[in-house]
């Protein structure tokens, strides 16, 4: 039996249906893993007794201003506010903590993650709802070093040099996961001439590519990726902390990158699901179960940024159309 596939839900669209048709789709589609990056009341309700697993996220903005990080009493209240009415009908697997937060540049708010982590893990289990994990997605800038593999390395510039550490202690006594947000796409971008795009997009065909190191030989270049992180957990002392694809994918269009289009997308998304059902594991981690959420559900009309930001959806939220189509019973 193989991994497992989710979808990330992230609700900046102006077009989108009622939650609750969202839901029915979603169990018409046999999609059974989303991860919120809102926990607003009329979402949250509609998920209720649909047998449909959350991870329910906390966004950056949210975190910062909502003092979790300096006082109890604010993971506390968002435990209230968010998980208390739900608990009994929704099943609610993780709390992301912030989403990439190295990426923001902000120290502050990179220093406040971890603490508010253990806020919620105090608020979570005052509750009894201790198999609720803790967890923050991170991206790939964690890394200094991530080729080959076997080097990758955490890099020492977050916020006293001590994030990583904190966080993996944090991790590992908690006995939860860590999130990595891997996207391929973004390493083709800006490595094409040293990437080959049928590695990045996990085509079966794709040339091997070795690690000298360790002779493992890579023919995806998200293998690659999900190996380093483990490389560098290792490095740490943290060989076999679990580890989860909190977002991957692919964008259908976007100006400037004659690469970004609906057929590329469904080839990576497509063999990101074939390969999960595998479930034959990374070089680093053979026969690992991987469990990765594609991103995402819809198009986000109202996401900032370049046009790519705006469709990496799998579905049209107009009218839950397909921009392409996915086998997800692979």
């Amino acid at each position: 039996m193989g991994g497992s596939i989710g979808i990330n839900f992230g609700q900046v669209s102006d077009e989108l249906k009622s939650p609750d048709e969202i839901v029915d789709f979603l169990l018409r589609n046999n999609l059974k893993k989303i991860r919120l990056y809102h926990t607003y009341r009329e979402t949250m309700r509609a998920f209720q007794g649909k047998g449909i697993e959350l991870i329910l996220s906390i966004p950056n903005n949210s975190l910062k201003g909502s003092g979790m990080a300096w006082e109890q009493k604010g993971a506390d209240w968002w435990v209230q506010e968010n998980i208390d009415p739900y608990i009994c009908k929704t099943h609610i697997s993780m709390v992301a903590v912030g989403n990439e937060v190295t990426l923001t540049g902000d120290g502050d708010l990179i220093r406040q993650t971890v603490r508010a982590m253990r806020h919620m893990r105090v608020a979570l289990d005052k509750k009894g709802y201790d198999h609720i994990r803790v967890s923050t997605p991170l991206a790939m800038d964690i890394l200094s070093d991530s080729w080959p593999p076997s080097a990758g390395t955490f890099k020492n510039v977050h916020a006293g040099h001590e994030f990583m550490r904190r966080l993996l202690e944090f991790l590992q006594y908690t006995r939860s996961t860590f999130l990595i947000n891997a996207y391929p796409f973004f390493s083709y971008r800006d490595n094409r001439s040293v990437i080959n795009l049928d590695n990045a997009l996990l085509q079966p065909s794709a040339s091997d590519v070795r690690d000298h190191k360790t002779g493992h030989a890579y023919r995806n270049l998200l293998f690659q990726q999900l190996d380093a992180v483990i490389a560098a957990m290792r490095q740490l002392g943290y060989p076999h902390l679990p580890l989860i694809i909190s977002e991957t994918g692919w964008p259908s269009q976007g100006r400037d990158y004659d690469f970004a289009t609906a057929v590329n997308a469904q080839i990576y998304n497509q063999n990101l699901i074939n390969i999960v059902a595998e479930g034959r594991g990374t070089p680093m981690r053979p026969g690992w179960k991987i469990e990765a959420y594609l991103f995402a559900l819809f198009n986000e009309n109202r996401k900032g940024g370049h046009e790519i930001e705006r469709n990496f959806g799998l579905f049209r939220p107009t009218d839950l159309s397909p921009v392409y189509g996915l086998n997800f019973l692979c």
